[in-house]
């Protein structure tokens, strides 16, 4: 499948994951050692896998999934008390140590829902919906010296526990921050 990136910091790591890939039948088109290139690469492919670790340049997966803006599946490969701080709905896991099976297997089931997932290479919301998220996660950002990273988490989980949309509450919060002033 050539929408697969492999994407580790370590040449060694993305080596190995590679070579364990390509003799399963399943070849990386792209081996990336930068959340930046794995970004770029996922937006020029469209729909993709990425195969990674928990950190990478300085970030986690959870950050790189929320990057990805959807475009992507994502298989974290780290201990398992690392994959416990992972929050991103966008991320499967895969703990350490895995056998060379578990890996294929874990690849291959990911391949099978990117093909069933058409949306994957579409935006998920239209530009006014984008424009409510990005205002409330600005004012959380402002207000809150939160990371844009951390903004959005906290409205995905402000959205779950209340049980609304994510855009339907970003555009409340929008217009209560707006009347508080």
């Amino acid at each position: 499948m050539n929408r697969l990136i492999v994407a580790f910091e370590s040449e060694k790591q993305r080596c190995q994951i590679g070579d364990i890939l390509a003799a399963g039948g399943l070849p990386a088109g792209r081996l990336l050692a930068t959340p930046a290139e794995t970004v770029r690469a996922a937006r020029k492919m469209g729909g993709c896998i990425v195969v990674t670790g928990y950190k990478m340049g300085g970030q986690n997966a959870d950050e790189l999934a929320y990057q990805l803006e959807g475009r992507a599946l994502v298989l974290v490969i780290a201990p398992q008390p690392q994959l416990d701080f992972l929050d991103s709905q966008d991320i499967f896991t895969l703990p350490v140590p895995f056998t060379r099976a578990e890996l294929l297997s874990s690849v291959r089931m990911l391949c099978q829902m990117g093909e069933k997932l058409s949306h994957l290479a579409a935006p998920r919301r239209d530009q006014a919906e984008q424009a409510a998220v990005q205002q409330a996660k600005a004012l959380l950002m402002e207000r809150q010296g939160l990371s844009e990273a951390q903004a959005h988490q906290a409205l995905q989980r402000a959205s779950m526990n209340s049980g609304r949309k994510l855009v339907e509450l970003a555009r409340e919060m929008v217009q209560t921050m707006a009347k508080d002033g």
